[in-house]
């Protein structure tokens, strides 16, 4: 639903990740035709980070999922480097510009818990 993007720190530079990550976690979703966008961001904080390769994928649940159910979600394959001094985010977010009008249909919580990401580091 409406909301602003958040931000983890997964990882500080200098580290480069190389290929598809994927996230595990325990989603509930209190919308139907619920959507969140994933991706991976570099930046010196949250406030300036910019997505890889201005890429997200979406995770796109049609019905709520009232109890905590395990999903793999595969983020965007990137080849990057992070350099010391900047960091690595998870970027979640209920919409994407370059998926325009493909938000949730309707407003709801979206809640990954026990979410663990694994990066292929290279």
């Amino acid at each position: 639903g409406p909301g602003v993007a958040q931000y983890v720190k997964v990882a500080d530079g200098p580290v480069r990740v190389a290929g598809m990550p994927t996230l595990d976690a325990n989603v509930t979703s209190l919308a139907a035709d619920g959507r969140a966008f994933f991706a991976l961001a570099v930046g010196t904080s949250a406030a300036d980070a910019k997505i890889v390769q201005n890429n997200m994928l979406p995770l796109h649940e049609l019905a709520p999922l009232t109890t905590p159910t395990a999903r793999t979600i595969e983020l965007p394959a990137v080849a990057v480097d992070v350099p010391a001094g900047q960091s690595l985010f998870l970027t979640v977010s209920p919409f994407s510009d370059m998926s325009f009008g493909h938000g949730s249909r309707t407003p709801g919580l979206l809640v990954l818990d026990n979410a663990v990401l694994h990066l292929p580091v290279a």
